[in-house]
């Protein structure tokens, strides 16, 4: 265990001396966030649970972040007698991002959301000080729509569940129509921002 713990150290160590080292291109002609894409699937060779799953062709470099480049390897998560990929939820950010999430420094619309029915999506909290907190959503109201599709709300299968997921927790901008409990609809346009 120690040993482990050791290593970890030293990773995140090297994570950082690497990140305060590094110009925006180095000697090989690589950028910075070529080499944060390499060191992300570096690491889920390592460490992810399906990790001799991933093909020795996946090209990081092919994906705007780590996050997309965790979201391409989640389909190799193949389990006998499970019929799809059983990871949902593994994530990849870079560290200053996980530092500022960890310290409750968030870029996001401050808004959560849960299926009331497996038809009926509903606010669960809104951030005061986030951007559904300015643009005065309160909790209760009911998402009708999102980026003008009200199918993705119509049921709580898979695809629909991560659709939203992605659409409220990790797009920059999304569209959302709300039903107030008046009965009024009200058409928002989120956009993610820092907040406290």
């Amino acid at each position: 265990m120690q040993h482990k713990f050791h290593r970890i150290f030293f990773l995140a160590f090297l994570t950082m001396a690497f990140f305060i080292s590094c110009k925006k291109k180095d000697s090989t002609g690589d950028s910075v966030d070529d080499k944060v894409k390499d060191t992300t699937l570096s690491y889920a060779r390592d460490i992810y649970l399906w990790y001799a799953q991933i093909p020795a062709s996946f090209n990081a470099r092919a994906y705007a972040d780590p996050d997309k480049i965790m979201q391409a390897i989640r389909p190799y998560s193949v389990e006998p007698g499970f019929t799809s990929p059983v990871d949902h939820y593994s994530f990849g950010m870079k560290q200053v991002d996980w530092n500022n999430l960890s310290s409750g420094i968030s870029a996001d619309f401050g808004l959560g959301v849960f299926f009331y029915s497996s038809t009926d999506l509903r606010v669960k909290y809104v951030e005061r000080d986030a951007p559904a907190g300015k643009a005065g959503i309160k909790r209760g109201w009911r998402v009708t729509k999102i980026n003008g599709n009200s199918s993705v709300i119509n049921s709580t299968d898979q695809n629909n569940v991560t659709t939203v997921s992605n659409a409220v927790f990790a797009s920059a901008s999304t569209a959302f129509t709300f039903l107030k409990p008046d009965g009024n609809s009200v058409d928002i346009t989120l956009t993610a921002a820092t907040y406290n």
